[in-house]
């Protein structure tokens, strides 16, 4: 079992999937939990992007991934 944390800055649009984040200053939070069972890898991750309300508006994202993989 893991778990990851992640802090990035992004800057290079201020508009991602038609969300108005107002600046071209944004930042990315992630975190993810995962588990290796037998051959089955099965992971849960969240992420979140906005401009940490800098500048209104600030819709910012929110993305849920899931995945599981076989291994072989």
């Amino acid at each position: 079992m893991w778990l990851r944390l992640h802090k990035k800055r992004q800057d290079d649009d201020y508009k991602i999937a038609g969300r108005n984040l107002s600046t071209n200053f944004q930042f990315e939070d992630r975190i993810s939990l995962g588990v290796f069972i037998n051959h089955i890898d099965i992971k849960l991750g969240y992420m979140h992007y906005s401009n940490a309300s800098i500048k209104s508006p600030n819709d910012g994202i929110d993305i849920w991934l899931g995945t599981m993989t076989w291994h072989f």
